[in-house]
């Protein structure tokens, strides 16, 4: 592809320092918490392009595009991608989305902000992801609370994020055995929109804490293309012209409704591409950053393809064994699997989707995904001790999601 050996690195907590050396091995790396020191050591580099798959790094790669004068989002586009009250705002002021919200500054702005949204609302802060500091709020005693806890730490959600947003809840429609949400995978070239497919998932775990994704979705040719036009409408007007893009929507009874959109790769979405269409959605999101052109993708599935990734409990605990790994790499089905945790992590609970592991593969048909999908929970034990108890307790991987 004729890449320049670059990987741009914001170094803010001990965990990117450790990665420094694994990295550089392979790749040159800019310390990217000094803007003009890191544009300064960019510049020398000649760069052809920029990209990011991080949603923390957005708002960093384009004021980095915006300085070495590189195709990006411009940095307005950005913040509407990743402001919610701002993406918010962006698509009622359109007409696309009329879902109640309220941006929350200080705690007394919370009478005002249950008034104006109603219960139940979802508490999220203005600049995140990953359900990080997200809740259901069905009181508004509780959700008092929960605001001036928040707003008293230093930090909600991602770095840089200081406010809070209230929004409608959408109430999904019956949807069982799968999730009452799906997402759309995107890609923009010179405006032009393509969309790759519709992703299926599976039910929440309380807060919002999600398992994975199927492709194809289990939703008719009729309802994916109202999905298609309703995220096109949703795309022109945050004013994406080039990249990819991962939006979720949820679906209700009056039809799909915007979640949020997303100016990058969606999580787990790249491995699906490659177990389905032999394609890394990674690669062609650096050849749209070096402005070359792309083959897109047509899905024609003739099987169901899944990744799934099981998650830790709210409860922070000690993992101190686990077991049944080989039985579920035996499973016919599964084609890979790659564990996150092992004898001795230590997981920090909270309400975010913290994933332990990750499993591919690929069956007939929805029916066997399920199938599979039990199996696999059912399988894996975890050996584990919570930090509020001396008990040592065996639970298998959805039961450990479910708390």
């Amino acid at each position: 592809m004729g890449l320049h050996h670059l990987y741009l690195l914001s170094i803010q907590t001990n965990t990117h320092r450790e990665r420094i050396s694994y990295f550089s091995r392979f790749c040159h790396v800019v310390d990217g918490s000094d803007i003009a020191r890191a544009v300064s050591e960019l510049a020398l580099l000649n760069p052809a392009g920029i990209v990011t798959f991080s949603e923390r790094a957005l708002r960093l790669t384009a004021m980095l595009a915006k300085h070495l004068n590189l195709p990006f989002h411009d940095l307005e586009t950005v913040y509407r991608l990743t402001d919610k009250n701002k993406q918010r705002v962006a698509l009622q002021e359109a007409g696309i989305e009329s879902i109640r919200f309220y941006l929350i500054n200080t705690v007394s702005d919370w009478e005002q902000a249950v008034e104006q949204v109603c219960l139940p609302a979802v508490l999220k802060p203005s600049y995140g992801g990953g359900s990080i500091d997200t809740y259901l709020i069905e009181d508004p005693q509780t959700g008092k609370r929960l605001v001036e806890k928040l707003l008293s730490n230093k930090q909600i959600g991602f770095d840089g994020g200081r406010s809070l947003v209230l929004e409608e809840f959408l109430q999904g429609r019956p949807s069982l055995p799968f999730g009452d949400y799906v997402s759309v995978e995107s890609l923009v070239v010179n405006g032009e929109i393509k969309h790759i497919n519709v992703t299926g998932k599976m039910p929440l775990s309380p807060p919002f804490r999600e398992y994975g994704h199927i492709w194809p979705s289990v939703l008719s040719d009729s309802e994916q293309n109202q999905i298609y036009a309703l995220t096109s409408s949703a795309i022109k007007v945050l004013g994406v012209n080039r990249g990819i893009t991962h939006t979720e929507l949820k679906l209700t009874e009056q039809g799909p409704r915007i979640i949020e959109v997303n100016g990058r790769v969606g999580g787990g979405i790249n491995e699906m591409a490659k177990i389905s269409l032999n394609i890394s959605l990674l690669e062609m999101a650096a050849r749209l950053a070096l402005g070359k052109m792309i083959d897109f993708p047509v899905f024609n599935p003739e099987r169901v393809y899944f990744n799934i990734c099981h998650i830790a409990p709210t409860r922070p605990c000690e993992i101190l064994r686990i077991n049944g790994e080989d039985e579920l790499l035996s499973l016919d089905g599964v084609s890979s699997y790659r564990p996150y945790v092992w004898a001795g992590t230590t997981l920090p609970g909270g309400s975010q989707t913290n994933e332990i592991n990750m499993v591919l593969g690929k069956v007939d048909n929805h029916k066997a995904f399920l199938d599979i999908y039990q199996r696999m929970g059912q399988c894996l034990r975890f050996h584990l001790r919570f930090m509020d108890s001396e008990e040592v307790q065996i639970l298998n991987a959805h039961e450990l999601g479910a708390i």
